[in-house]
Formats: C-alpha cells, structure tokens, sequence
C-alpha cells in the first residue's frame, strides 16, 4: 500500500496486548505515521488502520489471526483513547493525529497476563479490566462492557 509522498501524514501509537504483539514483531508500542487520506480519497479510519497495520506493519502471516473477512476478528477488544471504540464509532472512527489506539486479544481466555482486577490510570479517565470465569469486563466512567463468551467458555 504506497500513498502519495506528499499527503498529510498522521502520527499515533498503536498497542498491541494479550499475544497480539506476536503478529506485529514482538512489540506491544509501535508509533507510527500513517496518511491521513486513504487511497479512495476518504480520511484514515480505524478500518484503513486495520488494513493499514496488516500490510505495513504485521510480519507474521497468521493474519487471520488479526482480520477475518477484512474486519477486525471478534474477540479483540479495541481503545480508542482510552475509550471503548464502541462508544467512537468503531471501525468509522476518523483517526487524529496522537490518537492511542490499543488491541486487545481476549482469544486466549482472558485478558492480558494480570487475572485480577486492574485499574490503569490513562488519561482522564480510569479503565478496571477484571477476568471472571473467563469473562472480560471493562469499566471506565460510562459504565461496564460485558464480553460475552463462546459456548466452550473461551472468549
């Protein structure tokens, strides 16, 4: 994917937790400069990130481990500045320039390597991920998310 050398260039931080660092070198913190206008002339969203990150930044070929059917797989929670990207329009979210985005995998069974209850202070708001019984809840000030799980009682 080559964009025009003279477009608008946006910076952020993409993290990676919960074993997706595998797929992306084995780094959790990658900062990167990405166009701000995709190839069909639209603004970079987190759906050109997703595509963008797989051609540009992933080395590992399991891709659909990340993607599945050119959308971001279930089961992989995403913070778009410390907010659940539900809340930010998911996949349609316009990415600003020192956006954090953060991937979570909860394939594995549970929620990075912690297994209690986290609060992580990021920002302006507090974000408490707590596993149960392999159910992934996140809390900030807007309330809680529940994760729901697959029948085998992965997530």
């Amino acid at each position: 994917m080559v964009e025009s050398a003279s477009s608008p260039m946006l910076s952020i931080d993409v993290e990676f937790s919960g074993g997706l660092e595998m797929l992306f070198s084995n780094k959790r913190l990658h900062a990167l400069s990405i166009p701000a206008v995709g190839q069909d002339g639209k603004p970079a969203d987190i759906a050109y990130l997703i595509n963008y990150l797989c051609q540009n930044v992933m080395d590992d070929s399991r891709k659909d481990l990340f993607v599945l059917d050119s959308h971001l797989r279930p089961g992989i929670l995403v913070l778009i500045n410390d907010a659940d990207w539900e809340l930010e329009g998911e996949e349609a979210y316009e990415i600003q320039s020192g956006d954090n985005i953060l991937f979570v995998s909860t394939l594995h069974g549970g929620c990075w390597d912690m297994g209690t209850d986290v609060d992580l202070n990021m920002g302006m708001d507090m974000v408490g991920i707590k596993c149960i019984h392999s159910q992934a809840h996140i809390k900030n000030v807007s309330g809680s998310l529940q994760v729901s799980t697959r029948q085998d009682g992965r997530l």
